[in-house]
């Protein structure tokens, strides 16, 4: 794994909270909407739709953007575990897991981690390990 790799690993994951939060926000403007339902027939060929429509088209692909990332980053993030499987330092395992995989900020991870590790420690041996990967793409 290049240090790339490792660094996307947690950005992929906060744009699919991203993501996520939008896919909330269409929902509820969708739920939201005013229904109208003039008992009209409507051509199937009509080039006028609407707003709700829209929105749920948006939703739609949106919906299969995000089913995309989460493949992506559910096969990077088993890349990553199968990376740490094979590491001797349960502390430096459990720094990467926690904040890479979980994104926990430096504080939460030092905490799980507990053994007076402090944020300022841990961060600085993930730094460490990441100064020793190979640059990437």
């Amino acid at each position: 794994m290049t240090k790339h790799q490792l660094s996307n690993i947690y950005y992929m994951t906060k744009e699919l909270e991203a993501m996520r939060h939008r896919l909330d926000e269409l929902n509820a403007d969708i739920a939201l909407a005013p229904k109208v339902y003039d008992g009209m027939p409507h051509s199937q060929t009509n080039a006028v739709k609407s707003p709700v429509e829209d929105k749920a088209i948006k939703l739609a692909e949106l919906t299969k953007k995000i089913e995309e990332r989460i493949t992506e980053i559910e096969k990077a993030k088993l890349d990553l575990e199968i990376m740490i499987a094979d590491m001797t330092d349960p502390v430096l395992k459990l720094a990467i897991l926690y904040h890479c995989i979980k994104l926990y900020d430096w504080n939460k991870t030092a905490a799980k981690i507990g053994g007076n590790q402090t944020s300022e420690g841990v961060r600085k041996m993930y730094s460490r390990f990441v100064s020793t990967l190979e640059e990437g793409a």
